[in-house]
Parts: C-alpha cells; structure tokens; sequence
C-alpha cells in the first residue's frame, strides 16, 4: 500500500470453496478512519462475498 491509503479486503470463495480471489475496499486515510472501514464497509464486504459464495456453486 501507498503512504496514506487504507483497505480492507475478504476472500472470496466458491460454493465448493474454492478461492476465487478477493474483494476490497481502499480509501484515503485523511478521509476514512479505521474505525469507519471496519464497522462500515468490512461487514458490507463480508456480505458480498457471502452472496457470491452462495451464487457461485
């Protein structure tokens, strides 16, 4: 990562649980505290990822 930036990433996994790879998130640390990131968008990651493990068997 760059001097500045945040992110948060989850795996994302088939329905036979696979790693098909990942999905993240990344922002400008001046504009999103680590707190925000991670009560905000990590559970909405975590549900898109659960949606595509779900979608993808």
């Amino acid at each position: 990562m760059d001097l500045g930036l945040r992110s948060v990433a989850v795996p994302v996994f088939s329905g036979s649980n696979e790693l098909l790879g990942a999905i993240n998130i990344s922002t400008n640390a001046a504009r999103v505290s680590m707190d925000t990131l991670m009560n905000r968008y990590l559970p909405k990651l975590l549900d898109s990822a659960a949606a595509i493990h779900r979608a993808v068997r």
